[in-house]
């Protein structure tokens, strides 16, 4: 799930999303920026990325694509995380 937040949006949206995303075994992409999504580990969960750098965008997503293993690995880590939130915050977030 690629989230493109940018910076200055309402930040309960995009860390809701990503956490629904998460919780949903879902990898995420999210911006890197000022350590808005800490719970998002850049290469476990998912991908931290420039939200300017197209290229790096490009490589991730072909990445998780492209290596089932990698994908489940990332899927597996990323709802476990997520399950660390409470319910409630995760829906109110």
């Amino acid at each position: 799930v690629l989230n493109p937040s940018a910076p200055g949006e309402d930040p309960t949206i995009s860390d809701r999303s990503t956490l629904e995303a998460m919780a949903c075994g879902r990898p995420v992409i999210v911006p890197d920026q000022d350590g808005k999504y800490n719970m998002v580990t850049d290469g476990r969960e998912g991908f931290h990325i420039d939200p300017n750098n197209e290229n790096k965008l490009l490589t991730v997503i072909r990445e998780l694509c492209s290596d089932a293993r990698i994908f489940y690995r990332f899927s597996v880590a990323a709802r476990e995380t997520a399950l660390q939130f409470p319910l409630k915050q995760i829906s109110q977030h």
